[in-house]
C-alpha cells in the first residue's frame, strides 16, 4: 500500500489543515509565549518539566548524529583506501611488465643455451666462519690446570708447569679441539686480532700473541677510514716488544701513517676486516726496495677475557646446493 502526498487539485482548491492541528499549533505557541512572559519563578519548573521531557529524544538524536558521523568517516577512508590501493594495482602491473621485459633481455643477453644460464649464476661461498667463544683463563685457573696435568697434556707441552703458574706471559683459553679450535685460527676481539692458536688441545688452547717474538701473519693494509679499500700487502713480525714490525710492503704501495694492518688469513671466510692495529712509523731507506713499518696492535689479551676463535667450515647451504644440481643431471 501507497500514499500519494497531497497535491494540489485541478480546479484551485488546497485542502485545509485539520482543527485538531490548528489547535496543538495554537496550543505549542501559547505555551512557548508564556514562558517567555511568566516570571522566572514560574516558568523555571515548566522549562525544567519540558527539557525532561524532551532530553531522552535529545540522546537519541545526539547518538544518532554521532553515529552518522562515524559512518560518513568510515565510508570517506574505505573511498580513500579503494583508491589508493587501485593506484597500487596498476602500479604493480606496470612493475610486473618491466620486470618481465627486463627478464627477456637479460635471459636475451646472459643465455645462449641453458648450460650458460646455470654458469651465470652467482655461487655460494664455499667456507662459512666457525666461530667460537671462549675465556681467558687466568693464573688461577691456569694454577688448577697445571696441577691436574690438563695444560701440560692438551695446550702447552713446551712450557714446564712452573712457567704457567708462574708467568703470566702464557694466554690460556678454555677452548679446544672438542669445541672446533685448530692449529693457527685467528684469536680477535671486537674485531681487533689478538693473535693465533699456537697449541690446541682438547679442552684447552695456548695463543701466541701479534707481539711475541717469532709471530708472523700475511697482512694487508688498508684506509683507516674506508678498511674496505686496500693498497699493499705484507708480513707482520713479532719483536717481542709493544710494536710489530710490519716487512715486505713494496715502496711503490702508498703506506702512511695511521693506516689499518688487517689479517689476511680470514679473506674468503669472513667479509668484516680484522684489524691487527695501526701504522705508528714507517721509514724508507734509499735505494730499498720495502718499507720499514712498525705498527701498534689494537688489542692485546689483558684488554678482555672474553675473545673469540675463527676457524673455517664448508658452507653447508653450497654443499647441499652441489648435490642438488648432481642429482639434476644425473635425471
Amino acid at each position: 500500500m501507497t500514499f500519494d502526498a497531497p497535491h494540489r487539485r485541478s480546479d484551485g482548491y488546497e485542502p485545509r489543515p485539520s482543527r485538531t492541528a490548528v489547535w496543538c499549533r495554537i496550543a505549542v505557541l501559547t505555551l512557548v509565549l508564556g514562558c517567555t512572559l511568566l516570571p522566572a519563578p514560574v516558568s523555571a519548573p515548566i522549562e525544567r518539566a519540558w527539557f525532561a521531557a524532551l532530553e531522552p529524544g535529545l540522546r537519541v538524536l545526539s547518538g544518532l548524529a554521532q553515529r552518522g558521523q562515524q559512518l560518513r568517516a568510515d565510508w570517506l577512508d574505505r573511498q580513500a583506501t579503494s583508491e589508493t590501493l587501485a593506484a597500487l594495482r596498476v602500479r604493480v602491473a606496470e612493475l610486473e611488465r618491466l620486470n618481465r621485459r627486463l627478464l627477456s633481455q637479460r635471459e636475451g643477453r646472459t643465455r645462449p643455451d641453458a648450460t650458460a644460464d646455470v654458469a651465470a649464476r652467482p655461487l655460494r661461498p664455499l667456507l662459512s666462519p666457525l666461530l667460537v667463544e671462549a675465556r681467558l683463563i687466568g693464573p688461577l685457573g691456569r694454577s688448577f690446570l697445571a696441577r691436574h696435568s690438563i695444560i701440560a697434556l692438551d695446550a702447552a707441552t713446551d712450557l714446564s708447569p712452573e712457567a704457567l703458574v708462574l708467568d703470566a706471559s702464557p694466554a690460556i683459553l678454555d677452548a679446544g679441539v672438542d669445541q672446533g679450535v685448530g692449529e693457527d685460527d685467528l684469536v680477535f676481539a671486537a674485531h681487533h686480532v689478538v693473535g693465533k692458536v699456537r697449541h690446541a688441545g682438547r679442552r684447552c688452547c695456548r695463543i701466541a700473541r701479534a707481539n711475541e717474538k717469532g709471530y708472523r701473519d700475511v697482512v694487508y693494509l688498508a684506509a683507516a677510514d674506508d678498511p674496505q679499500r686496500r693498497h699493499g700487502r705484507g708480513v707482520l713480525e713479532g719483536t717481542g716488544d709493544p710494536l710489530c714490525r710490519l716487512r715486505l710492503v713494496d715502496v711503490t704501495q702508498p703506506a702512511q701513517q695511521g693506516d689499518l694492518v688487517c689479517a689476511a688469513a680470514a679473506d674468503g671466510v669472513i667479509d668484516t676486516p680484522l684489524v691487527y692495529g695501526q701504522i705508528v712509523r714507517l721509514e724508507r731507506q734509499e735505494g730499498a726496495a720495502y718499507w720499514d713499518i712498525w705498527v701498534e696492535p689494537r688489542v692485546t689479551t689483558s684488554a678482555s677475557n672474553r675473545i673469540v676463535v675463527l676457524g673455517a667450515k664448508l658452507n653447508d647451504l653450497r654443499v647441499a646446493g652441489e648435490i642438488t644440481s648432481a642429482d639434476r643431471l644425473r635425471r
